[in-house]
């Protein structure tokens, strides 16, 4: 089927801006949902577990290969209101201070004033306040204007609330936001938070589409994972529930491309080079040459397909580094899309690579065996 580059972008969009802050995946989880059904996938072969995991049961068969795209995103959650009506705040994830300092930002409210109310009627607007350049209280030596970056727990967000008690009846202790979202097209490429790993998901649910009617003859499923920003734990129970014997995770990984990096660094990324195949110790090799084979016999638009690859030499930072070691454990592999700026509000991806990785993962999920 041919996929249209419009529609994968306002579908990304989509994906993009539902929140789903890990903990507090639900929204997102509705919107996969519902694709899903667009997509030609049925009520029964969809499950949620007790973590929120989405799984969709495919085929049945052996070996049973698990694709695995965490839908959860960086966030925070209010620690604290002040008399005064402002929050403190604490990361979910990996959000640093410097990524949220004078920003906008979205609290998904449970005051009283916001009962019975959609999640998306709750959301309540403030800003992280931080010191105008006029009355910052360090300079550096050349008396230019510095200040030492505060930690995370000392951060406010101001809504405008005049008191506490003005405050509570909107947000209160517990609840979960995020930086404020912009997508946005550039010249070649995509930016909006949370395509870490959006764009994961976007690409097994459109890889999905294209053999969800085709006679798959060993066992498939496809899982939206929880929590994999705060540890991998809905990877964990998915994997101990749906017995994978290889466990794929799609996921986004770092391109280096740009001044501030190099491939010394990292590993030598670029954005639109096409997916990255991963190689190393928490890959079974033989699953990655086998998933490298598969690549090079795709003919696409009459050209040879791109693909990079990456190593991780320890830990993978993705679902497949528990799941791989869940019950007597899994053969594992791991496919990315190139991201620059990856937990920042202006994460980047190129819309190509999204392309090249469905196609890629069509051919897997119906030829690997």
């Amino acid at each position: 089927m041919l996929l249209d580059k419009h529609h994968v972008i306002s579908l990304l969009q989509k994906l993009c801006l539902t929140p789903g802050v890990s903990g507090y995946e639900e929204p997102i989880r509705q919107v996969l949902i519902a694709e899903l059904s667009k997509v030609g996938v049925s009520k029964d072969q969809i499950e949620v577990d007790a973590l929120g995991n989405l799984i969709v049961k495919v085929s049945e068969g052996k070996p049973h290969i698990v694709f695995m795209s965490h839908m959860d995103e960086v966030g925070f959650i209010v620690r604290d209101i002040d008399e005064k009506g402002f929050a403190y705040i604490m990361n979910i994830g990996g959000l640093l201070e410097r990524d949220i300092i004078s920003r906008v930002v979205v609290v998904y409210g449970t005051g009283k004033e916001l009962e019975g109310k959609d999640i998306l009627e709750r959301r309540i607007y403030g800003v992280v306040g931080a010191k105008p350049t006029h009355i910052l209280a360090m300079r550096g030596k050349r008396g230019e204007f510095r200040e030492v970056l505060p930690e995370m727990r000392d951060l406010i967000v101001d809504f405008g609330f005049k008191s506490r008690e003005e405050a509570e009846k909107y947000i209160c202790i517990g609840d979960f936001g995020h930086v404020y979202k912009n997508f946005i097209e550039l010249a070649n490429a995509i930016t909006c938070p949370s395509l870490d790993d959006r764009v994961g998901c976007l690409a097994l649910l459109l890889a999905l589409r294209e053999v969800v009617n085709e006679d798959v003859k060993h066992g498939l499923t496809i899982v939206f994972t929880t929590q994999e920003e705060i540890g991998s734990r809905g990877s964990i129970v998915a994997a101990y529930h749906v017995k994978p014997d290889i466990v794929i995770a799609v996921d986004a990984t770092h391109a280096v491309d740009y001044p501030l990096l190099s491939s010394r660094d990292y590993t030598r990324i670029e954005l639109g080079k096409g997916p990255v195949i991963c190689r190393g110790p928490p890959i079974t090799d033989e699953i990655a040459m086998k998933i490298m084979k598969l690549a090079n016999q795709i003919k696409f638009e009459n050209e040879r397909f791109n693909y990079q690859l990456e190593y991780s030499s320890g830990r993978s930072g993705t679902d497949i580094d528990l799941a791989q070691i869940t019950r007597e454990g899994s053969k594992a592999a791991l496919i990315s899309i190139p991201l620059r700026y990856m937990h920042t509000p202006i994460e980047t991806c190129n819309i190509e690579d999204i392309l090249l990785t469905i196609k890629l993962l069509r051919e897997v999920m119906v030829k690997l065996r």
